[in-house]
């Protein structure tokens, strides 16, 4: 969707790991630090955009249909190969 990402989770998770690239995390079951960090990211117009600019490139290369389709034939091709 090309927007900024606020997701609870630990940071070792592999949401974690995906989240910290283009979005914001926070500690799951603190929805105190949840409802600040929505707070504080509201009020920052410009890393929202950056945020989701980032969001949206990470899907278009990782998680789209022809990306997804395509490392999974150069996975199936270097199995073949091996």
């Amino acid at each position: 969707s090309g927007r900024a990402i606020i997701a609870t989770a630990h940071a070792e998770t592999e949401l974690g790991k995906v989240v910290v690239q283009c979005g914001a995390l926070v500690p799951p079951d603190d929805a105190k630090a949840l409802a600040i960090r929505i707070e504080w990211l509201a009020g920052q117009p410009v890393l929202r955009r950056e945020m989701g600019l980032k969001a949206r490139n990470y899907a278009e290369m990782r998680i789209a249909k022809d990306a997804v389709l395509g490392q999974f034939d150069r996975d199936l091709r270097a199995c073949r190969s091996a």
